[in-house]
Formats: C-alpha cells, sequence, structure tokens
C-alpha cells in the first residue's frame, strides 16, 4: 500500500474526518495516553470492557464483525480525525484492527460526558458526532441494499469522493489504505467480484489504476450514474453488471 497514512482525495482533508482536527483538539478533554499500532494490531476485540475512546491521530482503522461461520463484516473505516468506540454501551460491539501502522489517543468516555454537561460548545459536538455515526451506519445500508456489485462499489466510490472532495471536478485521485479484501468484506462481496468491477469500470473510462491503493476517478457523473439507477447507460447492457 501506499506510504501516505490518510485516505486522502488529491490535496483534500482525510476521508471520513468528522471534525477538523483543531476543532476537535480545542473541544476534547485532554487524553490520558497514546497507543502506536503496528498494522494489522488490534485496538480493541468484540465483547472486551468499553469505555474508552480512541481519537485517530495518524493511520487508518477498521471495525469488523466475526460470525459464528466464520464470515468478516467490515461495518466502517476510521482515518485521522475520527473518534472511534463511542456510542458502544458496557462493552464493544465489534472488533477494531489497524490497516495501517496508526497512533490513537486514549479520553475516557466518562470524562468527556462531564466536560460535556458543562460546556455547550462540546455537547453540540458530540451531538453532530452521534449524527454523523448514524448518517455513516445508514450509508453503510443503503449500499449492502444495492442490487449489484457494480452499484455497491461505484457508491463507495462516490461516498468516499463527497467525504473527501466535495465539488471536486474529475479527475479525482483517491489513495485507499484498504485491500480489496476489505472492500469485498465491507460491501458484502467477494475479492472476485470487486476485482471484476474494478476491470469493469477501468475499462468503462469511469476510473483509472494509478497504483497499490491508488484510483483516479475520471468521470464523477458517470460514476453517480452508475451507483444509482442508471447505471446501464455508463457501463454497458442491462443484466451484464457482476453481482455476487
Amino acid at each position: 500500500m501506499p506510504d501516505s497514512n490518510k485516505c486522502r482525495a488529491r490535496g483534500s482533508a482525510p476521508i471520513a474526518a468528522p471534525f477538523a482536527a483543531g476543532q476537535m483538539a480545542d473541544a476534547l478533554p485532554v487524553g490520558f495516553d497514546e497507543h502506536v499500532i503496528e498494522a494489522g494490531g488490534s485496538l480493541f476485540g468484540d465483547g472486551d470492557k468499553a469505555g474508552i475512546l480512541y481519537r485517530v491521530l495518524e493511520g487508518a482503522l477498521t471495525g469488523y464483525k466475526i460470525f459464528a461461520e466464520g464470515h468478516r463484516q467490515i461495518v466502517s473505516f476510521a482515518f485521522a480525525g475520527d473518534i472511534v468506540g463511542f456510542c458502544h454501551g458496557a462493552a464493544y460491539r465489534f472488533h477494531c484492527d489497524a490497516l495501517l501502522p496508526s497512533r490513537v489517543e486514549l479520553i475516557r468516555e466518562s470524562a468527556l460526558i462531564l466536560a460535556a454537561r458543562e460546556d455547550p460548545d462540546l455537547y453540540a459536538l458530540l451531538c453532530e458526532m452521534t449524527s454523523r455515526q448514524l448518517a455513516d451506519v445508514q450509508a453503510h445500508s443503503m449500499l449492502l441494499a444495492r442490487s449489484t456489485a457494480l452499484q455497491r462499489f461505484a457508491g463507495f466510490l462516490v461516498q468516499f469522493i463527497e467525504r473527501a472532495a466535495p465539488g471536486q471536478q474529475a479527475p479525482v485521485l483517491l489513495t485507499l489504505p484498504m485491500k480489496r479484501v476489505d472492500i469485498a468484506d465491507f460491501l458484502g462481496l467477494t475479492i472476485e467480484t470487486v476485482s471484476r468491477v474494478i476491470a469493469r469500470l477501468k475499462q468503462s473510462g469511469i476510473i483509472a489504476l494509478k497504483g497499490p491503493g491508488a484510483i483516479a476517478v475520471l468521470d464523477i457523473d458517470r460514476l453517480r450514474d452508475v451507483a444509482g439507477s442508471r447505471q446501464t447507460r455508463s457501463v454497458g447492457k442491462a443484466g451484464t453488471e457482476p453481482s455476487d
């Protein structure tokens, strides 16, 4: 994967960072510790006692569930500026691992809630953070509800562009820290299907591959068409798109 420890779209802020770093630093209580996690290392496990929040300072993390039959479903990605571990209750509800070498700041959830009672601005930030997390869950649900693999992957790229570079004109270069198998587990697909979809979008002139983990989106409007109900106009005949 690229050396960059953030998921970026050509000169933009890190993808999926819900708040500007300075805004978060000014509002949050001071963390009581920092941890460095190697790529593939675990931050916490499903069922571990909760109560600690992790502000991502560098790197990229992924949250996932492992089901009884061994299937992995990725539920979220987190990047610099994100808060991980919020609203889990008494125990964390999924595993959280590092995609890249990462550094996180530890904040006690109880201290954050106490500080919010005294600081209206911090309270407003917590409300915004909660609403954004709910929006992320809804967006992921909508991706999984789309009928074809082509729509799911296109929607995945569109969401990244909207968070990293809203309003930016093509071409947009995305440097993704996750591997294809991670994208597959996020979208409920197989890695083979993800590879076929990427090849299809490349052949259609909608994207170009610029190296490991680097995708240039050449036509954002056509990518949006693929993600919606008009995908047949952009990439070929109806009924031919890959699906799982």
